[in-house]
């Protein structure tokens, strides 16, 4: 399991992110080969321009206030 804390420090205003090498990596474990590698992302701004090709890979959680 690999857990994104506080994602959102990594994200410019506009909420991308910030580290190419970063959007790569995220990319690769959304897109690439399946792998038994869980990843869980928090936090308080939604990223932008993160692949969303294999929605089945992705899920989105809001965590209601």
């Amino acid at each position: 399991m690999l857990l994104l804390d506080n994602f959102e420090d990594v994200l410019t205003n506009e909420a991308t992110l910030k580290d190419s090498a970063l959007v790569e990596a995220i990319n690769e474990l959304l897109d690439g080969i399946h792998h038994p590698l869980k990843t869980i992302i928090t936090t308080r701004v939604p990223p932008a321009g993160l692949s969303a090709d294999q929605p089945g890979r992705l899920r989105v959680r809001h965590i209601d206030e």
